[in-house]
Formats: C-alpha cells, sequence, structure tokens
C-alpha cells in the first residue's frame, strides 16, 4: 500500500454515499454514483445501494449471494431493529432481483486506456485483494453518519458470501490513531493468544493513500450477543487482559499514568470552569491518593456488551482501539457498569456516575485492588473519559451534551468528598 494522499473532506448531511465511494479509489480511479453503470469507463468495482426508498444504510456488491451474505452476516449481534431491516432486505434479494432493486449504483472507474497497474492500485479494494492474495474479493459496507470520528468498516466477502474478514479504516489523523492502535493490539493477540477469551487476529495491516487500514480475521459464524443482564464478563478475562499488558505496582503519583494523564490534560481546551475542577480533582489526587500504592495493568478501553459474545462458554472480545498498557487495575469493570448504565440504558451521567460509584469498590475489591486504591480508581477513570471527550473535540467531534458538562458536576462532587476511602466511605461512595 503506497501513496500518501489527501483524504476526502466529510460531506454535507445525506452525502454519505458519495464521500464513502470517494474514500475507496484515487486517480486513476473515481467513483460514479448513479442510476446505470456508467458508459466509457471500466469498472474496477461496483455497489448496489440499498434501501431503495428513505436513507441509504448499505453498500453491497451486485452479486445476489455477497449481497446477502453481507447483510445477514453475524445479525443476532446487533439492535432488534437493525437486525429485523437487515433480514428483511436479504429475504428479498431473489434472483435477479437485486439489480431492479436499488436506483442507486456506485461504480469505481477508470478510463478503458488505463494501465493495468495503476488501475489494480487505484482503488481500496482492489489494494486488499492484492494483500490478501484474494483476487475474487467483493467488499459490502455499512453508510453510517459520515463524522469526524467514523472508521469505516468494510466487510469482506468471496463471491459465495463466504465472510473473509473485516478492514477498519482510519482516514484523519484521530482515526488513524484509533486504527493504528487497533493494529497494535492485535498484532500483540495474534502474537501470543489469549488463555480465557478468543479475538479476532490480524489478518493484514497497511497504509493506502493516506488511509490506515487493519484488517482483522472474521468472528466464528456462531457467536451470540453478551446479555448486559448479566453482569460483566467473568473476572478472569478481566484480569488476564490486565495482566497481559505492562503492569507494575507504586505510588499513584509515581507512576507512569499519572504522568500521562497530566500531559493529557494539559493539552486540553483551557475552558474556564473545566480548568478549574480537573485542576482541583488533580491537586486532591495528588496530595490524598498520591502516595497510595495502586497496580496498573492494559485495558480493553471499550469494555461493552456490544464488543463481545460467546461462543459455547468462551467469550470472545472484538473492537480493541482504545486499549492500553497501563492503567489503573479496574478500569474496563468500572466502564462496562458505566456503559450499561450511560448508553445501553440511557441514564444521565450522574445516574450512570452514581451506578459506578455504588458497585465499583466491590468489584474493584474482587480484582484484588486494595481498599484506598479504590475511590481514586473511579475518579481517575471519569477523568479519563473527560479526556476522551477532549480529545475528540479537538478533532472536530462535537460534545456530547448528555456527558459534558454533567461530567464537571460529577467530577466537583468527588473532589468534595475528596479521593481517600475514610472520606469517601462517609460520603456513600
Amino acid at each position: 500500500m503506497g501513496v500518501v494522499a489527501a483524504p476526502p473532506r466529510l460531506p454535507e448531511k445525506g452525502g454519505e454515499v458519495a464521500w464513502l465511494a470517494s474514500l475507496l479509489c484515487r486517480e486513476p480511479a473515481r467513483p460514479i454514483v448513479g442510476a446505470a453503470r456508467p458508459a466509457g469507463q471500466r469498472v474496477l468495482d461496483e455497489f448496489v445501494v440499498l434501501p431503495a426508498q428513505g436513507r441509504p444504510r448499505y453498500l453491497v456488491p451486485p452479486g445476489r449471494r455477497a449481497a446477502s451474505a453481507a447483510l445477514r452476516g453475524y445479525n443476532r449481534l446487533r439492535r432488534p431493529h437493525v437486525r429485523a431491516a437487515r433480514a428483511v432486505l436479504a429475504a428479498g434479494l431473489r434472483p435477479g432481483l437485486l439489480q431492479r432493486l436499488s436506483g442507486l449504483r456506485v461504480a469505481l472507474c477508470v478510463p478503458h486506456d488505463a494501465s493495468p497497474g495503476s488501475a489494480e492500485a487505484a482503488t481500496l479494494p482492489g489494494a486488499l485483494r492484492k494483500m490478501l492474495q484474494a483476487p475474487e474479493l467483493v467488499v459490502a459496507a455499512g453508510l453510517g453518519g459520515a463524522e469526524p470520528n467514523r472508521k469505516p468498516v468494510l466487510q469482506l466477502l468471496d463471491p459465495q458470501g463466504g465472510i473473509r474478514g473485516f478492514a477498519k479504516v482510519g482516514w484523519n489523523d484521530y482515526t488513524r490513531t484509533h486504527v493504528e492502535n487497533e493494529v497494535a493490539a492485535l498484532e500483540r493477540l495474534t502474537a501470543e493468544p489469549p488463555r480465557c477469551f478468543g479475538t479476532p487476529s490480524l489478518v493484514a495491516a497497511g497504509r493506502w493513500h493516506g488511509l490506515r487500514v487493519c484488517v482483522s480475521s472474521p468472528l466464528p459464524p456462531e457467536v451470540r450477543p453478551y446479555a448486559a443482564a448479566t453482569g460483566p464478563p467473568p473476572l478472569s478475562v478481566t484480569r488476564e487482559i490486565a495482566g497481559r499488558g505492562e503492569p507494575e505496582r507504586g505510588a499513584l503519583a509515581a507512576s507512569r499514568y499519572w504522568r500521562q494523564l497530566r500531559g493529557r490534560l494539559a493539552a486540553a481546551p483551557l475552558d474556564g470552569r473545566r480548568r478549574r475542577v480537573v485542576d482541583a480533582c488533580m491537586h486532591d489526587l495528588a496530595d490524598r491518593a498520591g502516595a497510595v500504592q495502586m497496580g496498573f495493568g492494559a485495558w480493553h478501553g471499550d469494555w461493552s456488551p456490544w464488543n463481545m459474545g460467546w461462543v459455547g462458554s468462551r467469550l470472545h472480545v472484538w473492537d480493541w482501539e482504545h486499549s492500553a498498557p497501563c492503567v489503573p487495575l479496574g478500569f474496563d469493570l468500572l466502564h462496562f457498569d458505566f456503559q450499561v448504565a450511560f448508553e445501553l440504558r440511557g441514564r444521565r451521567l450522574d445516574q450512570a456516575v452514581s451506578r459506578v460509584a455504588a458497585r465499583g469498590p466491590d468489584q474493584l475489591a474482587r480484582l484484588g485492588v486494595t481498599a484506598d486504591a479504590r475511590p481514586p480508581t473511579v475518579m481517575l477513570y471519569l477523568l479519563e473519559l473527560l479526556c476522551r471527550s477532549d480529545e475528540g473535540m479537538r478533532a472536530g467531534v462535537g460534545r456530547d451534551a448528555r456527558f459534558y458538562p454533567s461530567v464537571l458536576d460529577a467530577l466537583e462532587a468527588l473532589s468534595r468528598t475528596g479521593p481517600s476511602a475514610r472520606s469517601w466511605g462517609r460520603s456513600g461512595m
């Protein structure tokens, strides 16, 4: 994968089809979006846009088997209304119907006189075929909102509908960083397969015209969703992930994580109230918990029900782009509870934080986190979430109005009680 070129700019609302199509090709190739197959051009890749009516949701190959497999693949892991919509579309792909089902098609084309070598390198699907040594490979993709933090995921299939893998694409500084992080995580997991859980392996990785691409193996087809109501995954999995990083133990204020956190917060936007709250939290942590002995290890970084599933009695985990090698032990456990409350059940931020504060200490205790380290771990976790929000905002991602500025209220409340086991115990935290 080769020459660097500027990635396409984000489209206006409703322009996701053209945006994704332009992401997939470079000169001499160009995308043509329309109702008919373009004349006077050599078509390198072709897609049908589904559904025919309403907002476009999917780009699928024109072959019925591959299109149907792309819509049905891992459908049981999706939310019920998405699962139903995809199943209906897939069921309607009778022979000959797919070509008539959509009034919109996308073709990645080159002039007829383009050399074979330049044509092969001019589209991302072509580059992936070369990387994987799979000349018959076809591609499908979902059409999510085109946001600065969106990383398109391409489903890679053979013409008969067999799923060969998934290619996650980073196209700007923010998304490239996350894709590179996932490549590094999957490299480690592939080199030393985990004992207590399964995960996709790294199939290929590379750069193509300014894009960063991570190709991972498919999940087992029988994978079933993780039920959030069952609570966090087995502790053995969380413990193994923590031990796969760069474990260390020592005083919080002398730790590598503390130095990194200070640097990340210092680089964040200098909003008046935000700066006051963060400075107060960091001062309290240094003053009251700086000498606390804490354990540090790796975390998945997005320990959520939608990033895991069961294959028989073995947990499988995917989406490692937020993983990090050295954070306070227990961040994954806290994140699971937060995500279930805040994202899955739609609770207010203060309610989600209350859930974390109420359940977190007992869960951290099971992981071996000492009593005096549990309260500061909760505050550090909230500061971690604030860092993520700030880093996304600097990349052009809008603030989540449900999260910010409510997170400042939560941090102020924790700061008033003080991150020590004794004072938090009196406050009910």
